[in-house]
């Protein structure tokens, strides 16, 4: 196969899916770390002997820098292309933990990992849903459920190759070998996005239009705003079970063998039930916000019914059930954003969502450790993990009572109707012209 001149004929195509299995690994290279941050933050207060608010810092600022400037994400991806994005990021992205891996106290941490892992995170992240737009387009939903499911299949084994390697080698190699997969997963993904043959405005719709206008155009959108409230209040739960579940189980009595194991069982039913969400919307939920609003529902009942697990036995299953809900929740987002603003516009509405996201994101953990310092009880922790959805599912609601807005894709579909129409205003009429001046 020739690479150089090498291009995609049609979206959905097989290398579609190749393109979306490297997006699925580059995902996990960037999530799936952030998502094991529970294994590495209860040795962080073994070894550093910090404060639970100040050593969640370490993991919650990353979530912010990769949100805040998700913005500048988008147009390097938009700009440069995918290929010429995803290499300098993952350097970066293999850097952090080399560098974290030579840290000598918790204040290095901050400049070794928290801003660097940041920095690369904004770019791959929006690398990752670009590639979904720019490859893919009727099955865009069981798109989108793979890429946020998938990566829960890597993420799984990387959760007991770093259990391993920290109980027999240590933190730093563990930290170089993170480094050394996390690089090599990126410049391989590197090489799978090839450019398309098909018309480019299926993805940047209207090229002459600049990514500053496409930004303002989701702006006015009404609905979007709302969901974009939403997404705010919602964001204080998102990061608060990742972060203490592990430490929150060695309190409560479990085996630090089993409690190392949580991340684990959260990435598999999350993994699950994010799969489970892209085939739900793709072939029985027309209504995607009513979808959204269940699932908020849900997840939020769930988290409050964890004040009454006294013993350590059900957390386990309260840890694998809000796994699940949680991961339909999150893989329901970008799909029901779809449907908010038009595939169009579709790359600039998920950045600006990680902008306003990064403040309740980052705050939430730190919020819970402060509170547990206090209080000396983990009842924080499932108030915060649950209360934040059931005011963003009565915030939602909000959005149907906003008069219909004619997105990109809306309009192009308005125009297509029309002109059928027209043609067969056209046909109509020159038959009935025939009739008319055919002799009986």
């Amino acid at each position: 196969m020739r690479w150089c001149g090498w291009k995609i004929n049609r979206p959905d195509s097989a290398w579609s899916w190749v393109t979306l299995m490297s997006s699925t690994l580059v995902m996990s290279a960037t999530f799936g770390f952030l998502a094991n941050f529970g294994i590495f933050y209860s040795r962080f207060l073994v070894e550093y002997k910090e404060s639970r608010e100040k050593t969640a810092w370490v993991g919650s600022i990353p979530f912010c820098i990769r949100c805040i400037l998700s913005c500048i994400g988008t147009w390097i991806t938009v700009k440069y292309g995918l290929r010429k994005a995803t290499v300098p990021a993952g350097f970066l992205l293999g850097g952090s933990f080399f560098a974290t891996s030579y840290a000598k106290s918790l204040d290095q941490l901050f400049a070794t990992f928290s801003v660097p892992f940041g920095l690369a995170g904004c770019v791959l992240v929006m690398v990752c849903n670009i590639s979904l737009f720019t490859y893919f387009n009727k099955r865009l939903p069981i798109a989108f459920g793979v890429l946020t499911g998938g990566a829960t299949v890597f993420q799984v084994g990387m959760t007991y190759v770093y259990i391993y390697l920290l109980d027999n080698y240590g933190m730093r190699t563990t930290l170089q070998f993170a480094g050394v997969v996390s690089f090599t997963i990126c410049l391989s993904a590197a090489v799978t996005y090839v450019p398309t043959n098909y018309s480019t405005e299926d993805v940047k719709c209207e090229g002459e239009k600049r990514i500053l206008q496409r930004y303002i155009s989701v702006l006015k959108n009404k609905k979007y705003l709302i969901f974009l409230l939403v997404i705010v209040v919602d964001c204080f739960a998102y990061a608060v079970s990742g972060f203490h579940q592990v430490q929150l189980a060695l309190e409560m009595g479990l085996p630090a063998s089993i409690c190392n194991q949580l991340p684990i069982f959260t990435s598999i039913s999350g993994g699950l039930g994010r799969i489970a969400c892209g085939f739900i919307l793709d072939f029985f939920f027309t209504d995607k916000l009513i979808y959204y609003q269940c699932s908020l529902l849900v997840v939020g009942l769930i988290a409050l019914l964890g004040l009454f697990i006294k013993t350590a036995s059900p957390l386990i299953a309260f840890i694998w059930i809000l796994g699940f809900f949680d991961g339909n929740l999150q893989a329901s987002v970008p799909i029901t954003l779809r449907y908010l603003t038009g595939k169009c516009t579709l790359a600039e509405g998920i950045s600006i969502i990680f902008v306003v996201s990064a403040v309740p994101i980052m705050l939430g953990p730190p919020i819970v450790g402060m509170i547990v310092d206090k209080t000396n009880s983990y009842s924080a922790f499932f108030y915060i993990a649950g209360l934040p959805h059931f005011v963003a599912c009565c915030i939602a609601q909000g959005i149907r009572f906003v008069k219909e807005e004619t997105t990109d894709d809306n309009e192009d579909i308005s125009k297509m109707l029309n002109d059928k129409l027209v043609v067969m205003s056209s046909n109509r009429e020159a038959k009935e012209l025939l009739r008319l001046e055919t002799p009986v």
